[in-house]
């Protein structure tokens, strides 16, 4: 990336409507969290991994305003094994739920693709960044975690709901 990041081809607005017209009533679109996107980003424009992530989120908070969908999902899969980025995830992440209309969730896993754990960590070191989040409702990866994570569960914000995935 050797320029300021933009919207380019990306047309969020047009994918949530096709979405739209096969869901037959309410339905969740989901999108890859900024700081997930960021990592995956070569910068040779920003030099600041913070003012990347943030760039990211500008453009992805202008693609959700007014999304035709019941629910906005943000999918994260690297802050669980990234516990000191929770801050800057956090920040960017709100900044997409905040633009965000109706029901907002955000999903975490520590990986579970094909039964591995890709991400190290605990739910317990990410508590403080699970009730930070402007979300309705949490949905997290358990399949292959240590009955202690379910334990530091009960630290989540009682306004937070819970989607457990244990399959």
């Amino acid at each position: 990336m050797n320029g300021p990041v933009g919207g380019g081809s990306l047309n969020l607005l047009a994918d949530c409507q096709r979405a739209a017209d096969v869901a037959g009533g309410p339905f969740k679109f989901t999108v890859t969290s900024p700081y997930m996107l960021a990592r995956t980003l070569r910068d040779r424009y920003y030099d600041d991994f913070e003012a990347l992530t943030m760039a990211v989120a500008d453009v992805l908070a202008e693609q959700v305003r007014g999304l035709p969908c019941a629910c906005l999902q943000v999918d994260e899969a690297n802050i669980p094994g990234n516990p000191a980025d929770a801050p800057l995830a956090a920040a960017s992440m709100n900044r997409v739920l905040d633009a965000a209309d109706g029901e907002k969730a955000v999903h975490f896993c520590f990986g579970n693709y094909g039964g591995q754990t890709i991400q190290g960590g605990t739910w317990k070191a990410l508590t403080r960044f699970l009730n930070d989040l402007h979300t309705d409702h949490l949905v997290l990866e358990l399949a292959h975690r240590p009955k202690s994570d379910l334990t530091a569960l009960k630290h989540i914000d009682a306004d937070i709901d819970l989607g457990i995935g244990v399959v």
